[in-house]
């Protein structure tokens, strides 16, 4: 009896609710063809992006000879038409119109930072000529390049200023610098045996950093002392500030704890901090052929780097003992400038290398069609102090 009882039911709500079952039926057809339409656009966008990933990743090959010490947030330099060509017409229309933030130009596109980078250089451009020859030299990059990087670290201190100043007193003191990353006090020294042993290292130097900025010694930091404090390279090298980012550079290699290195301790990892081969590279790709460059990466094998280690290390120990200390360390500007560059440093270097390596007509300086012909290295000229920050101490 059951089955034919439930066989009754359904026949009686069949033939007394007609209407239920047609507006069920409309719904089931169009439920699957929004989801057939669905499906196929999303089909397609994901053939888009895999075919856009896959240039990019080629892209970003190609560039790492050319431009290794920068990192992008984008694809290559890849011309609009070699993607959009991968796309019917009808495709890109329906992908286009139902994505607001589709761009023609994906690959010369920073989505992150929210700019198309050809269309910032040619903004830029007669802002970096100052003297408008239509020429940017060495020296009009290197001014561009401090400018932006001086502002950021400007506005980097300001922004951490506001937000650790608690007590919104106009000064920053040491406990509220330190109180957000610990729970406990550690403005003192007594909580320091509950600590790891990197912690107890990081604090320390952050007293010392601390009392060296503290330029009135009221215990207490303002704008200005507190901008050397998150960025106590920007000091001057001779000053007491810079004295201490070397000792501290002894300490962090220093495995014997005698404040002093020996070769060991200076060849197992300072000295590729401090390495001279990148110079030595630049001169041999000046004029070289193809057997020199090969050469060239023999550089970095251990008994050549050894060979080259021996002689920084005789240059730096100018008292012949067998040990560089942090005052003979402190003496060497060169060895100064690659463990503690400031933001000039890093402006005239990367000025330097940009218009050496787009300057085709070896003129010394670069035209606009040189940079974008060579845009993805201007990547970061394209960027201005407002495009990026990141919150975080990183200043020890």
């Amino acid at each position: 009896m059951r089955p034919g009882a439930t066989r009754s039911r359904k026949t009686t709500v069949r033939s007394s609710s007609p209407s239920k079952k047609l507006l069920f039926f409309f719904f089931v057809v169009s439920f699957v063809s929004s989801l057939a339409r669905t499906t196929k656009s999303a089909e397609a966008r994901r053939a888009f992006f895999s075919r856009t990933t896959t240039t990019a990743d080629d892209d970003r090959e190609g560039q790492k000879s050319s431009s290794s010490s920068k990192s992008h947030s984008f694809g290559g330099d890849t011309e609009k038409e070699d993607h959009l060509n991968d796309f019917s017409e009808e495709e890109h229309n329906r992908w286009e119109d139902d994505y607001e933030d589709f761009d023609a130009d994906y690959h010369d596109y920073d989505r992150y930072h929210d700019f198309n980078v050809t269309k910032r250089l040619e903004e830029i451009f007669p802002l970096i000529d100052l003297d408008g020859d239509k020429i940017v030299s060495k020296e009009e990059l290197r001014i561009w390049h401090y400018t932006q990087a001086r502002n950021h670290s400007e506005n980097r201190a300001e922004h951490e200023f506001d937000v650790t100043d608690n007590d919104h007193d106009g000064y920053v003191t040491l406990k509220e610098y330190l109180e957000d990353d610990f729970d406990v006090d550690v403005s003192g020294t007594g909580s320091e045996k509950e600590m790891e042993e990197y912690n107890v290292r990081w604090i320390r130097n952050a007293r010392k950093v601390f009392e060296l900025t503290d330029t009135d010694k009221d215990g207490k930091l303002n704008r200005t002392e507190f901008f050397y404090f998150i960025h106590p390279e920007e000091g001057k090298r001779g000053s007491e500030i810079g004295k201490h980012l070397v000792a501290e550079t002894i300490r962090d290699h220093d495995t014997n704890m005698d404040e002093k290195l020996n070769f060991t301790e200076f060849f197992d990892s300072l000295f590729h901090q401090v390495d001279e081969v990148d110079e030595e590279e630049n001169n041999n790709n000046n004029n070289s052929n193809e057997e020199d460059s090969h050469n060239n990466y023999d550089a970095y094998d251990e008994s050549v780097m050894r060979v080259r280690a021996l002689a920084l290390f005789a240059r730096l120990d100018k008292d012949k003992d067998g040990l560089v200390t942090s005052h003979e360390l402190h003496a060497d500007e060169a060895s100064y400038k690659k463990l503690h560059p400031t933001n000039d440093d890093h402006a005239r270097d990367q000025s330097s290398s940009l218009v050496d390596d787009a300057d085709e007509d070896k003129d010394g300086g670069l035209s606009l069609m040189e940079i974008l012909k060579n845009k993805m290295m201007f990547y970061s000229t394209a960027m201005t102090s407002e495009d990026d920050y990141h919150d975080y101490h990183d200043e020890f």
